[in-house]
């Protein structure tokens, strides 16, 4: 067993995002397996070395010291080699819709949330991927030159997910981009369970939005199992911390200002942050790690949100509306 903390390296480590290692890290210990970080860093247009290593240096900095380190690239050439295997078996299917077509037909749909509005968490409900309109289309995989010339722009492949047959869960697992030589490009839930599947039996930690990409990747988990014959589904449980947001329940995000990690322990000391976070968390952690065999695979905070000025408490106008007038 493992814990597995995966963050992105685009930006600055943010409070929330620190909070998730913080947890990572106390599960880790408590339960006495390795911390495992991996970078997720196939977002090459966003994602840097630099990055990664002023993440880990911030985790270093706040006493976490991970006992292994991987980088998502690293497995580009699995990821592809499960794709091959699912496309040869017809689970997999090009789709050949903008993304403006299948914003559409979702808007339509009966299960649909809305528009992205900035609100950090919704109730979740099982979410519709698609309208499953190139589900049924006969395309041979040796037509991919004629097709890459019909679609210079590129086009998306999805999963024939088995929760829906008329492929209104079907979601996208990579997409051929439209650079002319038909480059291929994992989706993240596409790599990321793969990347889980393979580490093998761990304790993944991530916050409570995403909770619908957990659905997602437990069905390729599943799957894999079956299509590569494997026994049995490696036992991977997810673990979902609170998702830390401003007082009006907006997401944080890496760019946001005087909420990284760098711009805070400037003002306050670590240990005083690292109380916040044990202050917030109210798990008990002697008596979780044990019963990880007779769980349910996801499970998680009770609260699913927690607001800024409810994780620094007292310390929220010492650190942010003193010194700025701000309201967060």
């Amino acid at each position: 067993m493992k814990i597995r903390f995966a963050p992105s390296p685009t930006g600055l480590f943010h409070v929330g995002n620190l909070r998730t290692a913080f947890i990572s890290w106390r599960l880790s210990e408590v339960a006495d397996v390795p911390l495992h970080l991996r970078f997720e860093d196939i977002d090459t247009a966003r994602s840097s070395t630099e990055f990664a290593e002023t993440q880990l240096q911030d985790l270093n900095d706040f006493g976490i010291f991970p006992h292994e380190i991987s980088y998502q690239r690293e497995f580009h050439g699995q990821h592809f080699q499960a794709f091959e295997k699912a496309l040869k078996l017809g689970d997999i299917y090009p789709c050949f819709c903008s993304r403006r077509e299948v914003l559409g037909d979702l808007q339509r749909a009966p299960n649909f949330s809305g528009a992205s509005d900035g609100i950090a968490l919704r109730l979740h409900q099982p979410s519709v991927e698609y309208s499953g309109k190139c589900r049924s289309l006969n395309w041979d995989p040796a037509d991919f030159d004629k097709t890459l010339k019909k679609y210079p722009q590129g086009w998306g492949w999805r999963f024939r997910s088995k929760k829906d047959s008329g492929g209104l869960r079907d979601f996208l697992v990579a997409r051929t981009l439209g650079t002319g030589s038909g480059e291929w490009c994992p989706a993240y839930n596409w790599a990321c369970a793969w990347d889980d599947f393979a580490l093998g039996p761990c304790l993944l930690v991530r916050a409570w939005d995403l909770e619908s990409s957990e659905e997602i990747q437990r069905e390729l988990r599943y799957y894999w199992a079956e299509s590569l014959r494997v026994s049995a589904a490696p036992r991977i449980f997810t673990y979902f911390t609170s998702l830390v947001t401003t007082e009006s329940g907006k997401r944080l995000e890496k760019r946001d200002r005087q909420l990284t990690f760098r711009e805070i322990k400037g003002k306050i000391s670590i240990d005083k942050i690292r109380a916040s976070f044990e202050r917030s968390w109210h798990e008990p952690l002697e008596g979780l790690v044990p019963k990880l065999g007779m769980i349910r695979e996801s499970f998680g905070e009770s609260s699913k949100i927690i607001s800024i000025n409810k994780l620094f408490d007292k310390l929220f106008d010492e650190l942010f509306r003193k010194s700025s007038g701000e309201k967060f």
